[in-house]
């Protein structure tokens, strides 16, 4: 069920229609209130088999200007997204599901200029620039924050391609 949070860390949810296990766009659109800062979507139910409609959702994000993220951790590798045509401003996906590639590698992504709207959550250890406690102003480093799985990343890389 789609997650609409506010700016001060409450939420609202949006129910799925019993019978197809969808959630009506209509009704997110009928629960956005000015405090609303994200809309977040599961994309695809490893239990039901739903697939959430995610370009209706993030046109209605979009013409409300409501940053849209999409958890694709079922869906990466199994069926298309696209970013731009949906309207996705941050797609989250892991790369050990249907990408195939060992735990402990997936991906965010970030569409440019929304990163103006987010803040850390952990500093530091930045590889272009270890020797400071605080992360870089620039991408990605500035959400890189420790070392990397850099034989992780090689296979992700290869798996997305």
């Amino acid at each position: 069920m789609p997650l609409l949070t506010t700016s001060t860390s409450t939420r609202a949810e949006s129910r799925a229609t019993p019978s197809t296990g969808l959630v009506d766009p209509d009704e997110i659109r009928r629960a956005i209130r000015p405090t609303i800062r994200l809309i977040a979507v599961v994309y695809g139910s490893n239990v039901t088999g739903t697939l959430e409609p995610i370009r209706d959702i993030g046109r209605i994000a979009r013409e409300r200007g409501i940053p849209f993220l999409v958890d694709a951790a079922q869906t990466t590798g199994h069926v298309p997204i696209n970013v731009q045509a949906d309207d996705i401003d941050l797609l989250a996906f892991p790369g050990h599901k249907g990408l195939l590639e060992p735990l402990g590698t997936g991906g965010c992504y970030i569409r440019p200029g929304i990163e103006k709207l987010m803040r850390t959550v952990r500093e530091g250890g930045a590889g272009s620039r270890s020797e400071h406690d605080t992360q870089p102003d620039f991408l990605p480093d500035r959400f890189e924050a420790g070392s990397h799985n850099a034989i992780g990343i090689i296979g992700l890389s290869e798996a997305v391609q």
